[in-house]
């Protein structure tokens, strides 16, 4: 039988799950497994790698994922700028309220503002992602924010904050439009990633009382989305996104940095995705000390930083080394770790453990 690569069988995994959803709800770790791309193992790794003493902290981050990742949809979707705004505004009154909730259900928040807000972010999914849209219809049904409303109050308390504060780099995106210089990148990334560093130390200290840096966290949520921005230069072009600030290539549109040709085309994408490495690289030796000060006692942890982290760092080497204008038209091997490569960083994770 031919090798099945990890393309074919995500594919052939999430061609079961929006099969199984026509039937029934999706879990919480079942919506996780259809959307995510690099964050579904590493969170596993939260509960399988744990050391004994160590809080399961998969749940938690499970829910944070998901509900970072449907406001994440709201952002990329085709609605006008106004409804759009307006979502993101709803959905973040949403996780204000199922955080502040203690004692009282929310089925009222799931029949009521969750259903209209599911209901304007449909309109915004591109007909083309079928995952998007049964991510989308599932997670309005409630699951995700039922597994909020049991966490305990702190943790509530932190995936509210981060999805605040990423809907305000959001909303300040939207209403600016394309990005043009690099402080506004940086701002963008502080917001929606670096909250998220945030948002997970105040998890472990939570849950295993264990104080680790927060700027050091920011700089690895940082080298994460910035990894992500410039993995996806072309699908955000496509959809009408640009996060390449235009002072990296100032005197060239960013629609020639994608569709130009010749030596003048080549020098511009040369210039600005060198620019764009150095700006992502500048977060590494920061993410990595916040790798390093993982203590041993929080392995499960430790094993689920280090493996975005060093996807991030081989996925860059990648691009690094590849044909630049199949990085700027998206060409999988140009953006992607090979198989193989990805195995042995599963390898070297199970190793730390």
């Amino acid at each position: 039988m031919p090798e099945t690569t990890i393309e074919e069988e995500k594919t052939a995994e999430s061609i079961r799950l929006i099969e199984e959803s026509k039937l029934r709800v999706l879990t919480s770790d079942e919506l996780l497994k259809l959307k995510s791309r690099s964050f579904y193992k590493p969170i596993a790794l939260l509960e399988f790698a744990k050391a004994p003493a160590e809080a399961d902290k998969r749940p938690s981050i499970r829910c944070a994922y998901n509900i970072l990742r449907e406001g994440d949809t709201m952002e990329d979707g085709k609605l006008d700028l106004e409804r759009k705004g307006w979502a993101l505004a709803k959905f973040g009154f949403i996780t204000s309220e199922v955080a502040r909730r203690n004692g009282e259900g929310i089925e009222d928040i799931i029949a009521g503002d969750l259903a209209t807000v599911t209901e304007v972010t449909l309109e915004g999914v591109r007909d083309y992602d079928n995952e998007e849209r049964v991510f989308v219809e599932q997670f309005g049904k409630g699951t995700v924010l039922n597994e909020m409303h049991n966490l305990p109050r702190p943790i509530r308390e932190a995936i509210r904050d981060c999805t605040g504060r990423m809907i305000i780099g959001m909303e300040n995106f939207i209403e600016k439009g394309p990005i043009q210089t690099k402080k506004e990148l940086k701002d963008y990334c502080f917001y929606v990633a670096g909250s998220v560093g945030e948002a997970l130390n105040k998890i472990v200290f939570e849950m295993d009382k264990v104080k680790l840096d927060d700027e050091q966290a920011q700089h690895f949520g940082q080298y994460l989305q910035m990894t992500n921005i410039i993995k996806g230069i072309y699908r955000d072009w496509k959809e009408g996104r640009v996060y390449v600030p235009a002072e990296f290539h100032t005197g060239t549109s960013h629609d020639f940095l994608i569709q130009g040709k010749g030596p003048d085309a080549d020098k511009a994408r040369t210039q600005t995705l060198k620019q764009m490495l150095e700006l992502v690289g500048d977060n590494f030796p920061k993410a990595l000390e916040y790798l390093i000060s993982v203590p041993s006692e929080l392995q499960g942890y430790k094993a689920f930083c280090f493996l975005p982290l060093i996807g991030a760092r081989q996925t860059l080497e990648t691009i690094r080394t590849a044909n630049q204008y199949e990085v700027f038209t998206g060409v999988e091997r140009a953006i992607k770790v090979s198989k193989g490569t990805f195995e042995n960083i599963g390898k070297l994770a199970k190793g730390i453990v």
